[in-house]
């Protein structure tokens, strides 16, 4: 497994720590570049070295296998996966990973520990199970997100860790900083598409509704080597 950077050990220090005092229900914010795919990982994998199972929702059933390959990527294989005609289906794996849209017609697998990925996109059937004695009332439940503004947070979760800030990550050189530049007039609004500086995935520009360092806004048809970064 990848070596977690001291700020992310410090974030999974604190979700320890926050457990031991009895939050149940927990919201860790890190923005985007953080590397929630590594502490994901050293969550489940620390969960499943005190022989916890762990189920791990994901907001979308295309998200299924980009999941499973984030944890085999890390170390953690012994997952099974709760979806029809699904090759890695084994009930009998301590690590659970379903969508939100299968679990909700399915009975709700044995765990002891749940998370939720983008935990901002929320589904009333989290709400139920979390309020269900015989479900997640009592067991932890930590949901992942860059943007935790969801009305419904506030009032499920007891504890929010924040784990860094953008800002943070520009000082320590993990993200760019923000560039200002000019472009032609020629260049409409119309014309801009938006790719990921990072990771070279398109994003829709409805979800840029705060300050992104990691996407760079480039306009179409146009011969001007300026960018802005937003």
């Amino acid at each position: 497994m990848r070596a977690l950077r001291p700020d992310q050990t410090e974030a999974l220090d604190n979700l320890r720590t926050a457990i031991a005092n009895n939050d149940r229900h927990i919201v860790m914010q890190a923005p985007t570049g953080y590397g929630k795919t590594v502490l994901s990982a050293a969550l489940v994998d620390g969960a499943r070295r005190k022989n916890k199972k762990v189920l791990f929702c994901v907001p979308a059933i295309s998200l299924i296998d980009q999941t499973v390959e984030m944890f085999a990527s890390q170390g953690v294989t012994d997952v099974g996966v709760i979806q029809q005609n699904h090759h890695q289906t084994d009930g009998c794996m301590p690590v659970q990973v379903a969508s939100i849209q299968t679990l909700q017609k399915r009975e709700m697998p044995a765990c002891d520990v749940v998370v939720i990925d983008e935990v901002h996109r929320w589904f009333e059937p989290y709400g139920k199970w979390m309020r269900d004695p015989a479900q997640w009332l009592h067991k932890p439940v930590i949901g992942l997100s860059a943007t935790p503004w969801h009305k419904i947070l506030g009032v499920l979760f007891t504890k929010l860790i924040k784990a860094s800030t953008t800002q943070e990550l520009i000082d320590k050189g993990l993200l760019s900083d923000i560039k200002k530049g000019n472009c032609p007039s020629a260049c409409r609004t119309s014309n801009w598409s938006l790719i990921s500086s990072r990771r070279g995935s398109s994003r829709a520009a409805a979800d840029l509704h705060c300050v992104l360092p990691s996407i760079a806004l480039t306009p179409r048809n146009c011969k001007s080597s300026s960018r802005l970064a937003v």
